[in-house]
């Protein structure tokens, strides 16, 4: 049980910069997302090149980790103890 604790102590001290890292992570994707999203809109010629087929499934899939990563911080924010014993289902 004192090692539970401990963990649990250790867990708590360290999940504020883990969400604060976490939430950084996701702004900083969703600005590169609106970075490219500009670039695209504005050269056409991006959009003429064969590997550009591509490109917007890539970007689909982009702002979807960011949506996940600010899922998992909005998660473990409220339920902090998930980072020892799991999610719960």
């Amino acid at each position: 049980m004192a090692h539970l604790n401990y963990l649990l102590k250790a867990g708590d001290a360290e999940l504020p910069g883990i969400l604060a890292a976490l939430y950084a992570t996701a702004d900083e994707v969703r600005s590169a997302l609106k970075a490219s999203q500009t670039l695209l809109r504005g050269q056409g010629a991006v959009s003429n090149k064969p590997e550009s087929a591509t490109l917007p499934h890539t970007l689909y899939e982009l702002s979807r980790a960011a949506q996940s990563l600010r899922a998992l911080a909005d998660y473990l924010n409220s339920h902090p103890n998930a980072l020892i014993f799991g999610k719960k289902s």
